[in-house]
């Protein structure tokens, strides 16, 4: 089976490829940080130092900010329920679909078993749309690469033989 995942900041969704129908949503991850301004995921302002060249006080800033750290968190809670779902249904090949922020993220907080199967990345941020546009949006996607890898594999060493017995014939 090929599976589609589409992600944002909020939530994440996996799709499923099923013949001669629209995907089937199989799972909804919602993150309950995602929608959330900075001031709400930390508790109090920055540490404060004073700066040896001129004296001043100023703010220590983090190196990440608490959205990226909240987002990073959730991905990695994730990643087991994903990996999880996708040895379930025997899932053969994988499509993401996120925006071009998010996209790093998620295929480095996907599991090696999961990021061995991604066929494609596209994007796109889509995870924002209602099913049934979401679906039409992703469905061609999910046919191309359910050709794509059902084609059997050509090897080179098999190809050059081919083309061997073809001078041969022509010779």
């Amino acid at each position: 089976m090929i599976h589609a995942i589409v992600a944002d900041t909020r939530r994440l969704r996996v799709f499923e490829a099923v013949a001669d129908r629209a995907p089937l949503e199989l799972a909804v991850f919602a993150n309950p940080a995602g929608g959330k301004p900075e001031r709400e995921l930390v508790s109090d302002r920055p540490g404060r130092v004073i700066n040896s060249a001129s004296g001043a006080h100023q703010a220590l800033q983090g190196h990440t900010p608490a959205r990226e750290h909240a987002l990073q968190s959730w991905l990695k809670d994730i990643a087991r329920p994903i990996r999880e779902l996708l040895d379930a249904r025997d899932s053969t090949g994988l499509i993401l679909f996120a925006s071009p922020r998010l996209l790093p993220m998620l295929r480095q907080c996907l599991p090696a078993s999961a990021q061995r199967l991604i066929h494609k990345q596209v994007t796109l941020d889509l995870a924002r749309q209602p099913s049934g546009a979401l679906r039409k949006r992703i469905e061609p996607a999910l046919r191309i690469a359910e050709k794509e890898l059902s084609k059997p594999e050509v090897s080179y060493r098999s190809h050059r033989v081919r083309k061997r017995g073809a001078r041969a014939a022509l010779a």
